[in-house]
């Protein structure tokens, strides 16, 4: 599952919605009682949202990210993200 958690807001308000969507993935895969990782694509953004990505996988060992040097599209980040997961599908 791809989710877009930063939205086409000025540069300076992007970063902030990576954590309030965290939470909110976070909260209902647990209530779920769901095994999950979830894996950030930064997009090579200039944004200040890797440095909060960065922050959000150092807390919890569930979070990882992909870094790429440019902005490649939706369809170039979907595919590393389900190439490197560690949870099975089911």
């Amino acid at each position: 599952m791809t989710l877009r958690c930063l939205r086409r807001d000025p540069a300076p308000q992007r970063a902030g919605y990576a954590a309030p969507t965290l939470r909110g993935i976070v909260k209902e895969l647990t209530q779920a009682n769901r095994s999950f990782e979830i894996l950030f694509v930064d997009d090579g953004s200039s944004d200040g949202s890797f440095a909060v990505l960065e922050e959000l996988a150092a807390a919890d060992a569930r979070v990882g990210i992909i870094r790429f040097r440019g902005n490649f599209g939706k369809a170039a980040a979907s595919m590393p993200a389900s190439a490197v997961s560690r949870v099975a599908s089911s």
